[in-house]
């Protein structure tokens, strides 16, 4: 930008330049100074032109030294603001650590084309900010846990960059191959490590569950490999497959071993992303910690469900949403519970408040008898008795809770005081 104000500044100079030297030359050039009468009458004849002509170049180099004024303060202030860091600055700053290392062990940069690879997946993932800075922001929402998993298990805290290179650390993300969560296991490796998947309930997108899988998934396939770049390698393409490889090239190097494509650049790429997110200021992400999403704060209830019930009978018992219970459930696939007992998030805080609304709900109440209304139309004009909640008074009259609070100004109140008048709007 700087480069390019300073060439039009230079070339408004240059046209100043060359105007001022036209008006010196037309000036020069009066008629006047030519020698006997013819002089004289020439200059009587031409002197109203060219005088016009000089006006009008003197207000073209007034009005090109004041855009030459103002290119140059512009000029000044990038160079003293935003200035453009030196190349030389850049390539430091995109340049690779002379030693690296991952779950422990080193990674072979002397060898062959190992820099190259890793270089590759390195200058693809530290020049792309928004997901930098995204996976920055979610780590502070998940790797608090993950970490404690692992150590709870013994296995390097490395290994929580797969996830990274997995799903981003999306509990949502879908592969093309029905993967499935933050850790995208595959339905059959999921239910191997204990996680329930069927028409209403996908627990590979319960980031708990899915860590605690993953955490023995992966234990088990270091048991095997006896080596973590290879057992991260099994992880992405299966163990057979990695096996047969190995044993038709006599190979038991995972930087040696010529495997699929996306299997061959995977461990780079989470080795990539343990570079830059262990030491984000060095590449230019310093983000302050207050801008990381923090961990979902939840508390777990139980509730037997006789027939199908939609979660938003869930979410108003807690005082909550159903969006809000969609997000602190991400496993659950549909907006209705089947029959049985279900283990379901709600809000934080919201238990007691959960168990009194819930208990006193039942799918057919209606209205209730001693209650004081007057009815006007599909307007139902209802006084608070002892006891009533805004839940009580929602499933009488088949409403929403928040849709009570929003035709009588209620905000976030729970609570409401004997002989309150409520306005509810029924069907019928």
């Amino acid at each position: 930008m700087g480069f390019l104000i300073g060439i039009a500044s230079r070339s408004i100079r240059a046209s100043v330049t060359t105007l001022s030297t036209l008006l010196v030359f037309s000036v020069a050039a009066n008629p006047q100074e030519m020698p006997g009468p013819g002089g004289a009458a020439l200059a009587q004849i031409q002197a109203q032109p060219v005088l016009e002509q000089i006006r009008k170049l003197q207000d073209q180099i007034r009005t090109l030294q004041g855009e030459n004024q103002q290119l140059e303060k512009h000029l000044e202030a990038l160079e003293h603001g935003t200035k453009t860091p030196p190349r030389s600055s850049i390539l430091s700053t995109y340049r690779l650590p002379d030693k690296v290392d991952f779950a422990g062990q080193p990674v072979p940069l002397d060898k062959w084309d190992v820099k190259e690879r890793l270089e590759r997946e390195f200058l693809l993932m530290v020049g792309d900010a928004p997901q930098i800075i995204l996976w920055l922001k979610r780590s502070g929402r998940h790797f608090p846990m993950i970490e404690k998993k692992l150590k709870e298990r013994g296995l390097p805290d490395d290994l929580k960059y797969v996830t990274l290179a997995e799903s981003g650390l999306q509990t949502g993300a879908q592969s093309w191959a029905g993967a499935s969560g933050v850790w995208q296991f595959i339905t059959s490796t999921g239910r191997r490590y204990k996680m329930e998947s069927n028409n209403w309930k996908d627990e590979r997108r319960n980031v708990e569950k899915a860590t605690e899988g993953a955490v023995s998934y992966l234990s088990d396939l270091n048991r095997e490999f006896r080596n973590w770049p290879l057992a991260l390698a099994s992880y992405n393409a299966g163990e057979s497959r990695v096996r047969k490889a190995m044993e038709e090239q006599h190979v038991s190097n995972y930087y040696q071993l010529a495997l699929p494509n996306e299997t061959e650049r995977y461990v780079f790429r989470i080795i990539a992303a343990k570079l830059i997110l262990s030491n984000p200021a060095r590449y230019g992400y310093a983000l302050p910690r207050e801008e990381l999403y923090t961990p979902m704060e939840f508390d777990m209830v139980t509730v037997n469900v006789k027939r199908k019930l939609h979660l938003r009978v869930i979410a108003e018992a807690a005082g909550s949403y159903y969006r809000e219970i969609r997000r602190l459930n991400p496993e659950l696939s549909q907006d209705s519970l089947p029959p049985g007992t279900h283990k379901v998030n709600i809000p934080k805080g919201s238990t007691s408040f959960f168990a009194a609304n819930f208990k006193a709900w039942t799918p057919d109440k209606r209205e209730v008898t001693e209650e004081k209304i007057a009815r006007d139309g599909n307007k139902v004009y209802y006084t608070v008795k002892k006891g009533d909640t805004l839940w009580d008074i929602a499933s009488r009259y088949k409403v929403y809770v928040n849709s009570i609070r929003e035709w009588n100004n209620l905000g976030n109140r729970k609570h409401l005081s004997l002989g309150q008048k409520l306005v509810i709007y029924t069907e019928n």
